[in-house]
């Protein structure tokens, strides 16, 4: 029998100093929404249905007694996300409705798109797009902290995956208030036993989605943590005062 959520966390949700921040920004794709990989009855086609308030974003919300909001959608990229004015998912939206903070768990699709050799996802296009989307946000939310993710061990491992986490590692030395959790160093992998207890077919179950927010409070947590100094005036981000004259 798998143990499901296994995992001890060093905060309770109750605890943890993610709580300062009241507002978050959530920007990823399909694993930032709460996708479901589901079936209508009697239908063979599998669907992909994202269902937001069981995304780790807002769970991690509801533990924290925090609001927040999704900028993310199944199938999303990094050019995508810039390039989508429309709706209220991507930077169209982003840029009138500032955050505290932000998580951006991006990547996967634009890997999958360089694999499938489509123009405008290399590994390189990717680098520049990813320092855009942090530059845009940054324009809007100049104080804002942002939490970026890199992408857990799967069986991408050996096609070279960690090339293009890379890419995050390096985002630190480029912007201020920046912070890798990094997963693919730091988190279990994502193999058959994590995915038996937290997976619903190709993508995360309620029990994934939960999880994974509690690793990511637990993650902020160790971080604001470790930097206090960097998050002492998190109360006033947004509003018209700053910590010294």
């Amino acid at each position: 029998m798998v143990l499901l959520l296994s995992i001890s966390f060093s905060a309770s949700a109750q605890r943890s100093l993610a709580s300062i921040f009241r507002s978050w920004g959530f920007i990823g794709d399909s694993l930032c929404s709460g996708e479901m990989e589901c079936f209508e009855p009697g239908n063979p086609t599998v669907r992909y249905v994202d269902l937001y308030e069981y995304s780790w974003g807002q769970q991690m919300c509801r533990l924290l007694g925090s609001e927040g909001w999704n900028f993310s959608h199944g199938g999303q990229t990094a050019r995508g996300w810039l390039a989508e004015l429309d709706g209220e998912r991507g930077w169209g939206y982003a840029k009138t409705h500032p955050k505290q903070a932000y998580i951006i768990a991006l990547g996967y699709n634009d890997y999958y798109s360089s694999l499938r050799g489509v123009k405008g996802f290399s590994l390189e296009e990717f680098r520049a797009d990813i320092r855009t989307l942090i530059s845009n946000v940054k324009s809007v939310a100049p104080d804002a902290r942002f939490f970026v993710l890199t992408r857990p061990v799967e069986t991408d491992r050996e096609l070279g995956y960690d090339a293009w986490n890379d890419v995050i590692r390096e985002l630190p030395g480029i912007f201020t208030n920046l912070y890798v959790i990094d997963l693919f160093r730091e988190a279990p992998a994502y193999d058959e036993s994590f995915k038996d207890s937290n997976y619903l077919n190709g993508h995360m179950s309620a029990q994934g989605y939960l999880w994974t927010a509690w690793y990511l409070m637990d993650a902020i947590d160790g971080i604001i943590r470790a930097n206090p100094e960097d998050f002492r005036d998190v109360a006033l981000i947004g509003t018209p005062w700053q910590a010294a004259p």
